[in-house]
């Protein structure tokens, strides 16, 4: 099983499973039923992230309908899981 990490001032890896809410990033939300949004993480540029992310678009809509390749602030992200190595 993964480990959540809950700070964005952390070095994310490639892989890492990155958790992002429509409510902000209020980490008391986690297991509350919240609705999310996840992405992989491809990349770490210091207070970005690379990701590639499904049900989006290139307008980045919540109701999307396709893969893409985004750059994301960590202040943005609520969490972050690490699988084991």
């Amino acid at each position: 099983m993964g480990s959540a990490v809950y700070s964005h001032r952390i070095q994310a890896r490639p892989g890492d499973i990155g958790i992002m809410s429509q409510r902000g990033t209020d980490t008391s939300l986690i297991g509350q039923g919240f609705n999310g949004h996840t992405f992989y993480v491809t990349n770490d540029a210091g207070d970005t992230v690379g990701t590639v992310e499904g049900n989006s678009n290139p307008g980045g809509s919540r109701n999307g309908y396709m893969v893409v390749r985004r750059t994301r602030s960590k202040k943005s992200m609520l969490a972050l899981i690490r699988m084991p190595e």
